[in-house]
């Protein structure tokens, strides 16, 4: 009776559990009801699934109560995955070997492990607490109810893996169409008009911006021949034939890359339009974008810029012809007038008569600053200044300046001081000449602008280098001052600090502007603090290299004694000028320094000259009557058998523009001194191209050379040296030098004329050793650095044309040198 009672119980379970499985397709549902009537029929105090991931790794499901839940995972190696691969179930109690392998639960200490495979699902774990009993024959007689429930699990878990699936497609489609949306918008407000053809160059897709640029609705154009439509008739040939060649072989101009072409739209307009095409190919098939641009404004405002573009060129082509035009015509006599001035005051005048011409001077001198400052302005505008890099000795132009300044104001009780950093000890390499222009126009200002006290210049180091110096000019003065909401206008073009100062003082109100300009220009910069009534600060900061030759010492007096001790009887110069006034003029300036000369009235009779008689120099007017300057000195520098085809040329021009200079460098000319200059500006250039010096080198040999070694340095110590005594040895190299170098720069300018540069690589390549052999350091660095820069590709014109240019220079120079001590040394 006792059986038949266990019996009826354990089919009953039977039937329950058979009722618990399948009431649900939710997995946790199904876990709930199933494992509850069992836990509840059988006295199991825990039921637990574990699920298999991809990597046979196995993780906690479900887990009733979930109080007695650890997290930990198991691996395929653990000890129950490798029991179930044994046996579809087992049962482990507490005491038995491997009970301890069982427990992944907190709070459990005795009792029974029943674990059951769920195929490759994982497993099903139940635990029986304390005495409960758990037999094989009952885990045998539920497991094919287990059997359902792994089944229903696993259609459990297909649903939701379904459910996902169905969920991913939905937000998948949802963002397809949200992105397909985006790209409808994107493509209809585009700029370009969006074109999609097939492989037969049908239209497939037809943008709202091609509908406006070509006229044809989008039913229209949708199936209709690309090139019928946008392809003017006479292309339509080259078209089609285009599109085959692609097909072929997956090359073609326009795909990936934007081309300008000519296209019709449905009146048959022909207007540019810039086209691009790109290629992609779905399920086998070739599907062709393309982008089109109407580009019929962007043309026309093209055109519109290259007109615009023309006519200012043409304007200010117009512009410096009459600049050089006025400049010549203006400069011509009043080189006359200043010079006729100069030579009055050394006539001894009375009071009165030295009043008339201080008036003279004073008018001259303000008139000439007008002419400079709008030449200067037009050349800076234009981009056309440029700033040389020479040695100058720093100590003597200021005192130079002070002497000037001094001299000016005699009259007023306002004293010029000049103040020299003691560290500046070497002399300077950069422009003296705009630094001067930049001092003197500040110097101007502060004169014109005190009526007593002092003006100045203090110079101090703000940062220095091996080679470099960065130096800060003061230029100060005790004047009216400048009221603070003025000092902004005081740079501008044509403005005063106030209206009235132009009526008071006078001035264009241009000074400040080109002196600004000039600083900015080199890398400086200007400021100014000012206090009214009080007197004003210009701080000036400019870069200089170190050119490491001590500056002179060199005082005002020393300056005066020079100019009075002017002499030149022992030169003969050769003056070309066509003007008759301003042949008496440097007549008479020749005159008082007792030197020789001879006038020459047009470039034929300067060449007549120059073929009979040797000059230590030649003074050469540019513009003259049928034969000018520079031609006249292209037949004396041409012809070998003119006495004078080495001899220095200085050109006297009334043109202050840059290319007028450069024509004349260009031309043959070393050296050129513009119109009206005063005295001692001449003075000074034929100091600099005729004095001569003599020098005795370590060897014993004396060697003569002009100041033109000061611009060229030829040191010949290195192959004495190399001689040991032997004359002729050093003779054979110095002739070699002359014989070479000279094809040397007739090839380097044919190079670099044509940008031949490997062949420019070549020559600096070949002549730096000629350089180095007699001691021209600097030629040879610089052929160095033109040779390394161009096998580097570093081909900048801006860097490289200055070197070409100076080692054209110098060796130029070098040769008359090297001839001189050739002639010495084989006497």
């Amino acid at each position: 009776m006792e059986d038949n009672h266990k019996i009826i119980k354990d089919i009953s379970l039977l039937y329950e559990l058979s009722l618990a499985v399948g009431q649900s397709l939710d997995f946790e549902e199904n876990c709930s009801h199933f494992l509850n009537v069992l836990m509840a029929r059988k006295s199991i105090s825990y039921a637990a699934v574990w699920l298999a991931d991809d990597h046979r790794n196995y993780s906690l499901a479900y887990a009733s109560p979930i109080n007695k839940v650890d997290s930990q995972k198991i691996t395929s190696n653990h000890y129950i995955v490798q029991q179930l691969e044994k046996e579809n179930f087992f049962i482990h109690r507490d005491g038995d070997a491997h009970f301890e392998q069982c427990i992944q639960e907190v709070g459990i200490s005795n009792g029974c492990y029943i674990l059951y495979r769920l195929g490759r699902l994982g497993f099903l774990k139940l635990y029986a607490a304390g005495g409960s009993q758990f037999s094989r024959i009952d885990a045998i007689q539920i497991r094919s109810v287990v059997n359902k429930f792994r089944l229903l699990l696993s259609g459990c878990l297909a649903h939701e893996r379904l459910k996902k699936e169905i969920s991913e497609r939905t937000k998948i489609q949802e963002e397809l169409n949200t992105s397909e949306e985006k790209l409808r918008k994107i493509i209809d407000t585009s700029l370009d008009g969006i074109i999609t053809i097939d492989e037969e160059g049908m239209v497939t897709e037809w943008s709202k911006q091609a509908v406006k640029i070509f006229g044809y609705t989008q039913a229209e154009a949708i199936g209709q021949e690309m090139a019928d439509l946008i392809v003017p008739h006479r292309y339509q040939e080259a078209h089609r034939n285009g599109m085959k060649h692609f097909l072929k072989t997956g090359e073609g101009p326009v795909l990936n890359s934007r081309i300008e072409i000519t296209s019709i739209d449905k009146t048959k307009r022909e207007f540019p339009i810039e086209l691009s095409i790109s290629p992609i190919r779905l399920d086998g098939k070739y599907i062709f974008s393309a982008f089109i641009r109407d580009i019929t404004d962007r043309k026309q405002a093209e055109a519109d810029l290259i007109k615009a573009k023309q006519v200012a060129e043409q304007a200010r082509l117009a512009e410096q012809q009459f600049l050089a035009n006025m400049s010549h015509e203006i400069r011509t006599p009043m080189n006359a007038v200043i010079g006729m001035t100069h030579l009055m005051y050394e006539t001894q005048p009375t009071e009165s008569q030295r009043e008339y011409l201080d008036s003279l001077r004073f008018s001259a001198d303000s008139l000439m600053g007008i002419i400079n400052n709008i030449l200067d302005l037009s050349k800076i505008e234009a981009g056309e200044l440029d700033f040389e890099k020479r040695t100058f000795d720093l100590r003597s132009l200021l005192l130079s300046l002070q002497q000037t300044f001094q001299f000016k104001l005699r009259d007023k009780p306002v004293s010029v001081v000049v103040d020299l950093d003691s560290r500046i000890e070497n002399q300077l390499i950069g422009d003296s000449v705009r630094l001067i222009q930049i001092l003197t126009n500040l110097l101007g200002n502060a004169s014109k602008f005190t009526k007593r006290g002092t003006i100045g210049v203090k110079v101090q180091i703000l940062a220095q280098s091996l080679d470099r110096y960065i130096l800060e000019f003061k230029v100060h003065d005790t004047g009216i001052g400048i009221e603070a909401d003025n000092i902004d206008r005081i740079f501008q073009n044509f403005k005063q600090a106030e209206v009235g100062i132009t009526r008071k003082f006078g001035g264009t109100g241009l000074g400040l502007a080109i002196v600004k300009q000039l600083v900015e220009l080199q890398g400086g910069s200007i400021q100014v603090t000012s206090e009214k009534h009080k007197g004003s600060v210009f701080t000036v900061v400019l870069p200089f290299q170190n050119a490491h030759i001590k500056q002179l010492e060199t005082s005002i007096e020393d300056k005066m004694q020079e100019e009075k001790s002017i002499a030149f009887d022992h030169l003969h110069l050769l003056v070309v000028e066509d003007n008759p006034m301003n042949q008496k003029l440097i007549g008479k300036i020749l005159e008082m320094w007792h030197c020789p000369f001879d006038i020459a009235a047009s470039g034929e009779e300067a060449i007549q000259y120059s073929q009979k008689q040797k000059y230590d120099l030649i003074l050469m007017d540019i513009h003259m009557p049928e034969m000018d300057g520079c031609e006249t000195t292209q037949h004396i520098r041409s012809d070998r058998q003119n006495i004078n085809m080495e001899s220095p040329i200085v050109a006297l021009t009334a043109a202050a523009l840059l290319d007028e200079k450069n024509r004349a460098i260009e031309a043959g000319m070393d050296d050129f001194l513009t119109k009206p200059f005063a005295p001692k500006q001449l003075s000074e250039k034929i100091q600099h191209w005729t004095s001569q010096v003599e020098d005795t080198g370590a060897a014993g040999q004396q060697k003569f050379t002009s100041t033109k070694q000061a611009m060229v340095k030829v040191d010949l110590q290195y192959l004495h040296n190399l001689s040991k005594g032997d004359d002729q040895f050093v003779q054979d190299m110095i002739t070699i030098f002359l014989r070479e170098i000279p094809n040397a720069m007739t090839a380097m300018k044919k190079a670099h004329e044509a940008h031949d540069w490997r062949e420019l690589e070549a020559i600096a390549h070949r002549i730096k050793t000629n350089y180095m052999m007699v001691g021209m350091k600097e030629q040879e660095e610089i052929a160095l650095k033109l040779e390394k820069n161009i096998r580097q590709n570093l081909i900048d014109p801006l860097v490289l044309d200055p070197m070409v240019y100076q080692l054209r220079n110098d060796s130029k120079l070098a040769l008359p040198i090297l001839e001189a001590n050739l002639n010495f040394t084989g006497n």
